[in-house]
């Protein structure tokens, strides 16, 4: 999906995390270490494969005038840990000064390309050197690798919008996207994140929200029916309210029920989980 929005940029960053922790805590409990072992597995078992995410972000200045603090933490732990459950980032700048690409962020990020720019100083933001002033322009590029003493140039391809249009054309040909909705999983976070304040487990939640799906409802006797207990009826509900799964509107005493919010973080959180609607 494409975000233009800087704010809701930073909140789909936070959102990645959350995502980065949850599939750590899967690959554990399923005894794997990345998330190549983590799909052999579940080939193996029947069980859902997790997707990889490839994050663009293409003007880094704008983020980091927004909301410099979160997005370098977010930049930080996500070039640090998530490339092992398959999430990786690409970030572009058209202003490589040093309150843009920060030295935290500088030393997560090993492998470097620089187009031409103007000064020698900005060549030493992207690639700890100078070159890049000199390029040519038109795709010529200095790529700095992980490990390498030096860059190599190179050069890039130009791609027309024609080509660009005519790839995307092909790919909307192969399926239907399913796009995670990263802005709904910066709302609700990790699945064990935030439910220990309600006193509710993760097994239970994710049974509560099994529950409401099929039944295509939600009240404090459903749940006191399916868990047997007043007062975990009671937490469960106060969860599903603060983490706005379900909403009651002001002069009624029913309950709006955000299906789609709840099936999204299903997908993400508890994608093992067998739903049956009964409509």
């Amino acid at each position: 999906s494409v975000i233009t929005n800087p704010k809701d940029a930073a909140k789909a960053l936070k959102a990645l995390l959350a995502l980065m922790d949850k599939r750590y805590e899967r690959l554990q409990l399923h005894g794997q270490r990345n998330i190549e072992g983590y799909n052999a597995m579940a080939d193996k078992k029947g069980l859902p494969r997790e997707f990889y995410v490839v994050v663009i972000i293409d003007e880094l200045a704008d983020l980091m005038l927004i909301a410099g603090d979160i997005v370098e933490d977010a930049i930080q732990r996500l070039t640090q840990m998530a490339r092992a459950v398959g999430i990786h980032m690409v970030l572009a700048t058209q202003r490589p000064s040093v309150d843009v690409i920060t030295g935290v962020i500088k030393a997560n990020l090993p492998s470097r390309i620089a187009l031409q720019v103007i000064s020698k100083i900005d060549s030493k933001v992207i690639l700890d050197g100078s070159g890049a002033e000199s390029l040519q322009g038109r795709g010529d590029l200095l790529y700095l690798s992980s490990g390498a003493q030096k860059p190599e140039r190179c050069q890039g391809a130009f791609v027309s919008e024609d080509e660009i249009r005519g790839l995307v054309d092909y790919l909307k040909t192969q399926g239907k996207p399913d796009y995670p909705m990263l802005e709904t999983m910066a709302v609700t976070g990790g699945a064990a994140a935030d439910l220990s304040q309600f006193g509710v487990e993760p097994l239970e939640f994710s049974q509560a929200l099994k529950l409401i799906i099929e039944r295509r409802r939600i009240s404090q006797d459903l749940l006191k029916s399916q868990f047997g207990s007043s007062a975990r009826a009671t937490n469960i509900l106060s969860a599903l309210e603060v983490k706005e799964f379900i909403h009651k509107p002001e002069g009624t005493n029913r309950w709006e029920i955000r299906f789609d919010t709840i099936e999204d973080y299903m997908k993400v959180h508890f994608p093992q989980v067998p739903i049956e609607r009964k409509d």
